[in-house]
């Protein structure tokens, strides 16, 4: 009866009923454990599942995260505003100010025109309203 201990990479001189054995170079698995089953997963994980590096679309290895629109793979522009920041809800005023409230628009007078002003005619956009004579 011979017990051996052994990594892949030892070298074990065993006796046993007075003769000497020797071993070199057994077959391990990617745990060093000789004749284990253990082997590398699409991770390079011994002994994994594929989980630790599976992408948000489930396949392994595939390197597809959830952007801030939680869309996979996404590039955060089927949610982002008119500032690029995913879902700020921010778009563009009638005066061309992104986030603004049609507020700033000038007049050819250099008269912001107000919002208000123009409400009373809803076909005039306040960058065509002002007061000036052409």
């Amino acid at each position: 009866f011979i017990e051996c201990f052994c990594t892949r990479s030892s070298y074990l001189a065993a006796v046993g009923g007075g003769a000497q054995h020797t071993v070199l170079n057994v077959p391990g698995d990617c745990s060093g454990t000789p004749y284990g089953t253990l082997s590398l997963d699409g991770c390079a994980v011994c002994g994994g599942d594929n989980s630790t590096c599976r992408g948000c679309d489930g396949m392994v290895a595939s390197g597809l995260v959830l952007d801030g629109c939680l869309v996979c793979g996404g590039d955060n522009s089927s949610c982002a505003g008119c500032d690029g920041v995913p879902s700020s809800g921010k778009i563009f005023d009638e005066c061309g100010l992104c986030g603004g409230d049609n507020m700033t628009c000038m007049g050819c007078d250099g008269i912001a025109v107000h919002q208000a002003v123009t409400a009373r005619n809803p076909q005039v956009s306040p960058t065509s309203y002002d007061s000036c004579v052409s």
